[in-house]
């Protein structure tokens, strides 16, 4: 049985082209994930499950990076 997750990231002041780099990020920079569903404002991503310290370490630095991208806004 396969297991997954969802994460949601919402723009307070999205600025262009901010989703699209989010997505970038996941899919293709850190391939973890895939985008599920977005809004104006929001962005939907799935990620398989990964073991615990590998999903830790990977998603700390996806953390960094989206706040890079999307700053305060996030």
């Amino acid at each position: 049985m396969l297991s997954w997750c969802m994460l949601e990231i919402g723009l307070t002041h999205q600025q262009p082209g901010d989703l699209d780099r989010i997505r970038e990020l996941v899919e293709v920079e850190y391939p973890l994930g895939n985008e599920l569903h977005r809004s104006d404002v929001t962005i939907q991503l799935t990620f398989p499950e990964l073991a615990s310290e590998t999903a830790t370490s990977l998603l700390d630095a996806l953390r960094s990076e989206i706040t890079r991208v999307a700053g305060r806004r996030t």
